[in-house]
C-alpha cells in the first residue's frame, strides 16, 4: 500500500513508498537552512538510495539462491524491505540477512577509494544501524534466526519484536530530547515494523494445518433480497452481527455492512430502501477448504467481513475479530 513500482530487476519489482517524500523534504529543508548546494544533496540522496537498494538485492538474490521467491523490494525512509513469498529456515534466514550488511561492507571502502567520502561514511552508518538487534532491522532478524535455531520461531520472533519496540521507544525519546524530529518517524516505523512482524509470524504459525472453515462464523443471520434497511437495522440491534449476506433462496447476491447500512439510513428513503440497492455486490469470497493462511491474505482485502463458500453454498463468515479469537484460543492451547 502507498508504493509505486519504478522498475524490475530479474523479475523483482522495485517500489518506492510515499513516505520517502518526507525524507526528501527533510533533507531538502536541512540543505536550504544550512546553505548547502541542492545538486550535491540530490546526488548524495541518490547515492544513499542506491546503497540501500543494493543492500536489499543482497538479501533478495541470496534468497533466490535458496529457491525463495521475492514478491518485491520496497524502499522506505528507514531502509528497504525485500518481501519474501516463501518462508526460509532459520539457517537460511541467517545467511539471507547477513548478505545485506555484507554489501555495505563492500561498498564503504569502494566509495572511499573513489573519493565519495560522505557516501562511504553513510554506508558505515547503514551497516551499524541495520545490525541493531531489533526488528525490523537486520540485527533483529539475525537475533530471531539464532534464537529460532534453538527454539520455536514464534518465541524467537516475540523476543526480537520486544527488543525492537524498546529500541523504538528509546529512539523516540532521544528524538524529542535532541529535537531530531525525523527520528520520530523512524521510531514509529520501527515500532510498527516489530509489531507487524510478530503478528504475521503468529498468524502463520497458528493458521498452519487449518482451513477457512475452521475459523469461520457458522451461526449467522441473512437478509432476503426483498428486505429493507429497516429490517437490516433491526437485525443489527438484535444481534452481535455487523455484516449480513443478502440472499435469494440459496443464492448469495451480496453483503450489507454496518457502515453502508448506517450511511444509507440517512438518505431520503431511509429505512424503506431495499437492501439490494445498498449492498456490496462483489464481496470477497473465500473457499471453505482454502488454507487459513491464504484466507487471511484475502481477508485483508475484504475489510470487515468475507463470505466463506462451500461450492455454491454459503458456509459461513470470516472476520478479523473471529480470526483473532481463533488465534487466541490456539495460543492458549499451545502453552
Amino acid at each position: 500500500m502507498g508504493s509505486l513500482t519504478i522498475f524490475r530487476f530479474r523479475g523483482i519489482p522495485v517500489r518506492l513508498h510515499f513516505t520517502l517524500l518526507f525524507l526528501f523534504g527533510w533533507l531538502a529543508l536541512n540543505a536550504f537552512n544550512e546553505g548547502r548546494a541542492a545538486q550535491r544533496e540530490a546526488i548524495l540522496f541518490g547515492g544513499v538510495l542506491g546503497s540501500v537498494l543494493l543492500h536489499e538485492f543482497g538479501h533478495a538474490l541470496t534468497a533466490r539462491r535458496y529457491g525463495i521467491r521475492i514478491a518485491a523490494i520496497t524502499m522506505y525512509p528507514i531502509g528497504g524491505v525485500a518481501q519474501m513469498v516463501d518462508r526460509p529456515t532459520p539457517l537460511q534466514e541467517l545467511w539471507i540477512t547477513v548478505m545485506g550488511p555484507a554489501v555495505n561492507v563492500v561498498l564503504a571502502p569502494i566509495c572511499w577509494l573513489l573519493g565519495w567520502r560522505d557516501l562511504a561514511f553513510i554506508n558505515v552508518g547503514l551497516l551499524i544501524f541495520n545490525l541493531i538487534p531489533a526488528f525490523p532491522m537486520d540485527g533483529g532478524r539475525i537475533l530471531r534466526a539464532v534464537l529460532a535455531m534453538n527454539g520455536s520461531e514464534v518465541r524467537a520472533t516475540r523476543i526480537a519484536a520486544m527488543v525492537g519496540r524498546v529500541v523504538a521507544v528509546l529512539m523516540a525519546a532521544y528524538g524529542v530530547y535532541a529535537q531530531e524530529w525525523f527520528l520520530l518517524l523512524v521510531a514509529y516505523m520501527v515500532f510498527n515494523g516489530a509489531a507487524a512482524e510478530r503478528s504475521s509470524t503468529e498468524a502463520r504459525h497458528y493458521s498452519a494445518g487449518f482451513t477457512a472453515r475452521d475459523a469461520m462464523i457458522r451461526e449467522f443471520r441473512t437478509l432476503a433480497h426483498g428486505s429493507t434497511l429497516a429490517d437490516a437495522a433491526r437485525l443489527l440491534i438484535e444481534t452481535t452481527q455487523t455484516d449480513f449476506p443478502v440472499v435469494l433462496g440459496d443464492q448469495v447476491l451480496g453483503l450489507l455492512g454496518r457502515d453502508a447500512l448506517i450511511a444509507a439510513m440517512a438518505g431520503e428513503e431511509g429505512g424503506h430502501t431495499y437492501v439490494s440497492a445498498v449492498m456490496n455486490r462483489t464481496p470477497v469470497v473465500i473457499p471453505a477448504t482454502l488454507p487459513l493462511e491464504d484466507a487471511l491474505a484475502l481477508l485483508q482485502t475484504a475489510g470487515p467481513c468475507a463470505l466463506v463458500m462451500d461450492g455454491e453454498q454459503l458456509a459461513g463468515l470470516l472476520t478479523p475479530e473471529n480470526v483473532a479469537e481463533f488465534f487466541a484460543l490456539r495460543s492458549a492451547q499451545s502453552r
